[in-house]
């Protein structure tokens, strides 16, 4: 019965170290047909996180304060737009979208 046991134990050993040597290979992020990194996934487009910094803008962290306000302005600026409806532009009769034609200025 022990020796049995020895047996079966010593195969799960070297079933683990295999394939824990098979595992070790670095990971390689997957690429698209022409090499560029595959971004498909799943996205959504309501983060306060902005992709690109804005141009001429100092690497500088805000104080809790300053972050807090942002976040206020972003909330008030999304609710807004969220309130005038579908194709109904913002509240206050301003459209943020350039109408087709203006130079947006």
């Amino acid at each position: 019965m022990r020796r049995l046991f020895r047996t079966i134990a010593a195969a799960i050993v070297s079933a683990v170290l295999a394939t824990t040597a098979q595992a070790a290979e670095p990971y390689r992020a997957p690429r698209t047909a022409l090499g560029q990194p595959d971004l498909q996934g799943f996205w959504v487009n309501y983060s306060l996180t902005p992709l690109e910094r804005p141009p001429a803008t100092p690497l500088v962290f805000p104080t809790r304060a300053e972050e807090e306000a942002f976040e206020a302005k972003a909330r008030k600026s999304w609710q807004e737009s969220e309130s005038g409806g579908l194709g109904q532009g913002s509240p206050n009769g301003t459209s943020t979208i350039p109408r087709r034609g203006s130079t947006g200025a």
